[in-house]
């Protein structure tokens, strides 16, 4: 497999040349907005076209905003002809509507393992983390302060 980086403008002619194929495109997660689900530089995600795979609630789509930049978020809810967004630890959300949905994922490569969008334990996770939103912010930030003070322990054994 090549791995390239590219902007905007060249992952939506990537998309336009390999989703009629029916292939996917594999992306490597960049940004902390998905932590804890995926990782920065660490997983990737299997998109596929949103013709192929519809986008519905809790399902992870790459939307590209007004602005041109591209984003990986978890569908939270749907209205109408738009899609209620945002990253798994994030607690505020935007609105997109489904011609802005570039691809959804059918996977995701997770500490170097493949685990389907459609397994039903993933399915499981995604539907207890979004039962958590309300306390998520608190959770992420736990988490991180227990990896911050692990840090300075090692740190001072060193």
């Amino acid at each position: 497999m090549s791995v390239r980086t590219v902007n905007a403008e060249e992952m939506r002619e990537l998309m336009e040349r390999e989703f009629p194929a029916g292939r996917s495109i594999v992306l490597t997660v960049t940004g902390h907005s998905m932590s804890p689900t995926l990782s920065h530089l660490r997983d990737q995600v299997y998109l596929t076209s949103p013709q192929r795979r519809k986008p519905r609630r809790g399902e992870i789509v790459f939307f590209q905003r007004k602005d041109g930049t591209c984003i990986l978020h978890r569908i939270i809810k749907e209205e109408g002809n738009q899609f209620v967004i945002n990253g798994d630890s994030q607690t505020w959300t935007e609105v997109i509507s489904r011609d802005q949905v570039l691809g959804v994922a059918e996977g995701i490569v997770r500490n170097g393992r493949y685990i389907s969008c459609n397994s039903p334990v993933y399915r499981a996770y995604v539907f207890l983390w979004r039962m958590m939103k309300p306390v998520r912010g608190l959770i992420v930030k736990t988490v991180a302060f227990v990896k911050k003070c692990r840090n300075q322990k090692r740190a001072g054994k060193g």
